[in-house]
């Protein structure tokens, strides 16, 4: 009697999984996910797109609400389509929607049933197709230490979806010899809907595209010279919905990209150092081994200190680390090792060829994250992508590990099954062997999957005082607010040093905009050109950027210069100074200056300007709002 598939509760053990999970991640405060560097420029983000569709009914990328009084052109925030301009629709309908977290639930389950459908097509039974899902949907530590940190990188529906399709199209290529125009139109519809993503993507997913599609070109020529045929699959019915979708896409693209590009055409070329580079060894580790190492330690006195100086010479830096995330855990190269050695030893040697362009892509990649070089590389994305060359930093290569090595590990599965059917019905001393090493597998897995438990990045929510004190402002007459400090920093250093000598604490207060809804001074973008730090280049904000810097109060000259500058901008609706930011305000002979000039503080509140994981503040900082106008003292 055949063995009932389970299929029925391998999905829906999947879906309540992913769900938990999700629920688990729910942001503190709800709503909005903070204020930041890296969340509140994603924030801005839709919110700038939102000011474009009230405005002009399209997304603009040149904004008034930035670097006050002149405004800005904003091209190179870390833009995102779907999660801007559809989470600009969710701005103007309610502010407080949490709209990031609901996108990236959407993402997990679109990810899951995704995969899942394509791994049935490529011959999975209907349970393992739903638990592979699960796993690779789930179970990706490289993404996982990036919430709520860096938050674009947690959608990744299109690069799933992008690398499993090829995978099957690369499986019916190689294994069957066909090819199917309506897969390459569905694969078609992903290539551009990775478009919607962020920028990071880009290069590597057209990158890993093309290699199959040369690999493709290569197999149909050689098959051709031995005289053997390749099975070419067009059904016209089933074209009409994958090419509507392209045509939508392509569309929605046009209507995204344009503009952008045309104004980082008026910017010019954005400097893009390469940085942030991981060793081989944080590649292959397991995800448990500092635990281990801890527990040994613990046993045998001094084993500590020696194993400290191993970590240090072998580079194992922390794996939670956001910006050097590159081990995805023995989960994950033990079956996809298995699977090509077991690919190599089978009697169909060309077999081989069929985890063929995802063993290059993923050798690229792992040579890129350890040197940040590989001939051609950097150059072909940023010829693909020359008005957003987004790999800046070489470690982020690991967010498509997981993904790719699950790949290969699917391609392998003939083979895979059919060692499993083998080992258990052999000999009784096999099959213990067998049996012990796939414990301890499994023992490891768990040991890797524990690793989703650790605490994440996540911003406190913002606390009542700081509510109140934001919609007084919001309520004021006036279309501006002068931050003190204010900071302009660009993700590849331009203007940081100069203009933002307390980074990146003082990213924060232009974050503010999304709550009291004024215009800001300042500004933080992954990437900023020497001509947007001019804007400020000029008196009084040079001299106002040498106190900051110096940790001083204003001289008798700075503040006739200042009360001078306010006079002037009757736009403004307040000051808002950050005493635990700008230290000297906190002394008290400047607090006399400021009392002096200002008058007392209207109202005062505080917030965060450190956090660590679990999403507990490592500092607050104390926020004074004062009149804009000075007190006749100057």
């Amino acid at each position: 009697m055949a063995k009932k598939d389970t299929r029925g509760f391998a999905f829906w053990l999947g879906i309540v999984l992913i769900l938990a999970y999700w629920l688990l991640l729910r942001p503190p405060g709800w709503g909005r996910l903070g204020y930041n560097e890296d969340l509140g420029s994603i924030e801005l983000s839709r919110q700038l797109i939102a000011d474009g569709i009230q405005q002009y009914g399209r997304p603009t990328f040149t904004t008034q609400r930035m670097m006050a009084p002149t405004g800005i052109t904003a091209a190179y925030y870390s833009w995102s389509l779907e999660r801007d301009w559809i989470g600009a629709y969710f701005w103007l309908w309610d502010r407080d929607f949490p709209w990031l977290w609901f996108y990236f639930g959407v993402s997990l389950l679109f990810t899951f049933i995704g995969v899942g459908k394509i791994l049935r097509w490529m011959g999975l039974s209907k349970s393992a197709s739903s638990y592979v899902a699960l796993a690779v949907t789930l179970f990706h530590i490289p993404r996982h230490f990036k919430i709520y940190y860096h938050y674009e990188y947690l959608p990744q529906h299109w690069v799933y979806l992008s690398v499993f399709l090829d995978a099957w199209i690369w499986q019916r290529f190689v294994r069957e010899k066909k090819f199917s125009w309506v897969l390459e139109l569905w694969r078609g519809v992903c290539f551009f809907g990775t478009f919607g993503l962020t920028g990071y993507f880009w290069g590597p997913m057209v990158l890993e595209y093309f290699l199959v599609r040369a690999g493709i070109v290569v197999g149909l020529f050689l098959r051709r010279r031995k005289g053997v045929q390749t099975v070419i699959e067009w059904k016209r019915h089933r074209a009409v919905l994958p090419a509507a979708l392209i045509l939508l896409l392509f569309s929605i693209d046009l209507r995204w990209f344009v503009p952008l590009v045309s104004e980082v055409n008026k910017l010019g070329p954005v400097w893009q150092p390469i940085s942030w580079f991981a060793s081989f060894s944080m590649v292959f580790r397991p995800l448990w081994l500092e635990e281990l190492f801890n527990g040994l330690g613990w046993f045998i006195p001094g084993l500590g200190q020696w194993l400290t100086g191993f970590f240090a010479s072998a580079q194992l830096i922390p794996v939670e680390w956001p910006e050097t995330v590159v081990t995805v855990g023995w989960f994950y190269w033990i079956p996809a090792i298995l699977g090509v050695t077991l690919l190599a030893r089978s009697k169909n040697r060309t077999h081989i060829f069929v985890v063929a362009p995802l063993a290059v892509l993923m050798t690229i990649m792992i040579f890129y994250v350890r040197t940040g070089w590989l001939p051609g590389y950097q150059t072909f994305i940023r010829k693909l992508v020359p008005f957003m060359a987004y790999v800046r930093v070489a470690s982020r290569m690991g967010i498509f590990f997981p993904i790719i090595l699950t790949a290969i590990t699917v391609l392998c599965w003939p083979e895979l099954k059919a060692w499993y059917e083998s080992a258990i019905k052999t000999r009784r001393k096999w099959h213990k062997t067998y049996r012990l090493a796939f414990g301890i597998f499994a023992l490891s897995s768990v040991g890797e999957l524990i690793k989703l438990s650790t605490p994440i990045i996540s911003m406190p929510p913002m606390n009542e005082g700081l509510k109140t004190l934001l919609a007084q402002v919001h309520d004021l007459p006036g279309t501006t607010v002068l931050d003190l400090p204010f900071c302009v920093a660009g993700g590849n250093a331009y203007c940081t040093e100069e203009q933002c000598p307390q980074y990146p604490n003082s990213t924060a207060p232009a974050t503010l905009t999304g709550w009291h809804d004024k215009s800001v001074y300042g500004v933080y973008q992954a990437r900023l050109v020497p001509a947007q730090c001019e804007i400020y280049n000029k008196p009084p904000y040079t001299s106002w950027f040498k106190a900051w810097a110096q940790d001083r109060c204003f001289t008798e000259t700075e503040w006739k210069d200042f009360c001078a500058y306010v006079s002037d901008h009757k736009e403004l609706s307040a000051i808002l100074i950050y005493p635990d930011i700008w230290k000297a305000v906190g002394r008290p002979e400047c607090l006399a200056q400021f009392e002096k000039v200002l008058g007392r503080p209207l109202s005062q509140a505080d917030f965060s300007i450190g956090i660590k994981r679990g999403g507990e503040p490592t500092g607050l900082s104390r926020v004074w709002r004062y009149t804009p106008r000075c007190m006749g003292v100057y």
